[in-house]
C-alpha cells in the first residue's frame, strides 16, 4: 500500500506490494495476469464477510485520519469526478454506439480480454490499487461473464441507475449486500475514527469500481475504433442490417437458465395456466425412454392420445413447443422467429437445409402456389421453380449455404404466414438472378409470383425497394452476409 500522506494522483502501484496479495499468496500481476485473477477470485470467495476488509485496512486508514485529515474530501471529489465522466461515457455507448449488441455477440475469450483490461487498470490506478479489489466481491471475471456477458450489462445499467439517483456533486455508492455488513462487528456508536474508516472504505470500493468500468469501456471502444479482428465481423453485420445483430443480441440478453414446461395438448405453460397448475407426464415414455411428455390435465392427455400413441414408449418425439426441452432454442426465448424452425431441425454444420420446407399455411394457398409447394417438396434440392410462357419449369438453386438458408426461411414465411412476409425479398432476388434467363423475363416472373401469392407483385416490390433505399445488393444478399458473419453464434444457439 502507498503512504497515507500521498494524494490520489501520487499513488504508484510499484511503491509497495499488496497487503492481500502477501496474505493470500496472490500471484504478481506482472508475472501472470491469468493466474493473478484466479488467485484473486479464490481470495474473494475465502473472505467470510466484509468485516474482514475493515479489520485489515483500518490500520493504514487510521493513519490517514491522524496525519492527513483532508484526505477523505479529496478522495470523494476524485471519485465524483470519475463517476460523472463515466456516466456520460456509458450513456453515449449505450445510446449511440450499440455497445450492448456488440458486447453480447462477442465470443467469451474476447469478452474476457476486455474485462481483464478493466481489472488490471483498476488495480493499477485505483486508490490502494489491487487491495481495493477486496472490497468488490461482485467484480469478478466469472461473475460478469454469466449469461453470455449479460451480467456485465446489468451491472453497468445498475451503475447508471444509481448515479442518476444522486446529484452531480455527490458520490454514487454501488449497492452490495455483502458490503452492507462491513461495520457489523465494530462497536457502536461508531467513533469519529471508525466513521472515517467506514467512509474511506466506501470511497476505496467505488473508486475501484469506477476505474474498472472505465478500463473495460476504454478497451472495448479502442477495439471498435480500430475494428479489431474479433469485432470486425459483428460491425460488418450491423452495417449491413442492424436488425439481424440486434435480434441475436436480444436473444442472448433474455437467455433462460432452464426450459419451461408446456402441456403437449393445449400448449399452455404454468404461467398461462395459473399458480395452481400441476403437470403430469406420460408414465410409459418416462419409464421406457426416460423422456418427459407433459400434460396439464387428464383431459388434455386423453385428447392428445390419438397423436401420441404412435410413438408412445417407442420414440422420444414431442411437438418441440417453444421454450420446452424439445425446443433446441429453449434457452433463447427471444431468438428471431425465422431461425427457430431451422435451429430445431439440426445443429451446427450438420444442419439439413432440405428440411426447411413450405411450412403450415395460415391462409388458403392459390392453385399456383400449391403447385409450387408440391414441386419443391418433391425436389428438396431445388429452391424455387419459375415457368416459361409455355409452362416449362426452370429449376432455381441457391448454392451458398447461408444464402440458401436465408432464401428458404423467407420462402417458408412467404408460403405460410398470413401476411406473406418475405415475398418481396424473394421476388427481388429472383429477378436479379433469373430475369435474363432464356424463356424468362421480369414481367413473366412478376406475373407468376402475383398469381401464386395473390398480390400485385410489381406494386409491392416497388414499395419494398423504395423503403430499402438505393443499393446494388438485394435485401436477401445483405441478409445472407449478416447471417454468414453471425453463423457461429447462430449455430451455438441450437446446440
Amino acid at each position: 500500500m502507498s503512504h497515507p500522506d500521498a494524494s490520489p494522483a501520487e499513488i504508484d502501484a510499484s511503491e509497495s506490494p499488496s497487503f492481500f496479495a502477501r496474505k493470500f499468496g496472490i500471484t504478481s500481476i506482472k508475472e501472470d495476469r491469468i493466474r493473478w485473477n484466479k488467485d484473486w477470485e479464490t481470495c474473494l470467495k475465502s473472505l467470510k464477510n466484509s468485516g474482514v476488509v475493515f479489520e485489515e485496512m483500518q490500520f493504514v486508514l487510521r493513519k490517514c485520519y491522524e496525519e492527513y485529515p483532508g484526505f477523505l474530501p479529496d478522495i470523494q471529489k476524485d471519485v465524483i469526478r470519475k463517476q460523472n465522466a463515466l456516466q456520460t461515457l456509458l450513456a453515449s455507448m449505450f445510446s449511440q454506439g450499440n455497445f450492448a449488441t456488440v458486447w453480447l455477440l462477442l465470443d467469451e475469450p474476447n469478452r474476457q480480454k476486455h474485462l481483464m483490461h478493466g481489472l488490471v487498470q483498476a488495480s493499477e490506478r485505483a486508490l490502494f490499487h489491487e487491495d481495493a479489489r477486496a472490497s468488490c466481491p461482485e467484480i469478478t471475471m466469472t461473475g460478469l461473464l454469466k449469461g453470455s456477458g449479460n451480467a456485465l450489462l446489468k451491472f453497468l445499467e445498475l451503475f447508471q441507475e444509481m448515479k442518476s439517483s444522486v446529484s452531480e456533486d455527490a458520490p454514487c455508492l454501488m449497492p452490495c449486500e455483502w458490503w452492507d455488513h462491513v461495520v457489523d462487528d465494530v462497536p457502536k456508536p461508531l467513533s469519529d475514527e471508525d466513521q472515517f474508516v467506514h467512509a474511506m472504505l466506501a470511497m476505496v470500493r467505488n473508486d475501484f469500481i469506477a476505474e474498472f468500468i472505465i478500463g473495460v469501456a476504454e478497451s472495448f471502444s479502442r477495439a471498435v475504433v480500430n475494428k479489431d479482428k474479433d469485432i470486425k465481423s459483428i460491425l460488418n453485420v450491423m452495417e449491413q442490417d442492424l436488425s439481424i445483430a440486434d435480434g441475436f443480441a436480444h436473444a442472448l440478453k433474455t437467455k433462460r437458465d432452464k426450459p419451461i414446461i408446456r402441456c403437449e395438448n393445449c400448449e399452455k405453460s404454468a404461467s398461462e395456466l395459473g399458480s395452481d397448475a400441476r403437470f403430469m407426464v406420460c408414465s410409459t415414455c418416462k419409464a421406457k425412454l426416460k423422456f418427459s411428455l407433459h400434460y396439464c390435465s387428464q383431459k388434455c392427455q386423453t385428447e392428445d392420445w390419438k397423436r401420441h400413441k404412435v410413438n408412445c414408449g417407442k420414440k422420444a418425439i414431442s411437438k418441440r413447443l417453444p421454450g420446452t426441452a424439445g425446443d433446441s432454442t429453449w434457452a433463447y426465448p427471444a431468438v428471431p422467429d425465422m431461425y427457430r424452425e431451422m435451429l430445431n431441425n439440426g445443429n451446427g454444420r450438420t444442419m439439413n437445409l432440405r428440411d426447411i420446407g413450405a411450412g403450415t399455411p395460415q391462409f388458403v394457398r392459390s392453385s399456383a402456389l400449391q403447385l409450387q409447394v408440391s414441386m419443391i417438396e418433391a425436389d428438396k434440392d431445388a429452391d424455387y421453380f419459375l415457368f416459361t410462357a409455355s409452362q416449362e419449369p426452370i429449376r432455381f438453386v441457391v448454392h451458398e449455404f447461408f444464402m440458401k438458408m436465408v432464401f428458404r426461411l423467407l420462402r417458408t414465411n412467404a408460403m405460410s404466414s398470413k401476411e406473406r412476409t418475405g415475398t418481396c425479398a424473394l421476388a427481388q432476388y429472383l429477378l436479379k438472378e433469373m430475369a435474363s434467363t432464356p424463356g424468362l423475363s421480369k414481367e413473366s416472373i412478376l406475373r407468376q409470383l402475383s398469381s401464386e401469392y395473390g398480390i400485385d407483385m410489381e406494386v409491392a416490390l416497388k414499395e419494398f425497394t423504395e423503403r430499402g433505399g438505393p443499393s446494388n445488393e438485394t435485401f436477401l444478399e445483405k441478409m445472407g452476409k449478416g447471417v454468414r458473419a453471425m453463423g457461429p453464434k447462430l449455430m451455438s444457439m441450437g446446440g
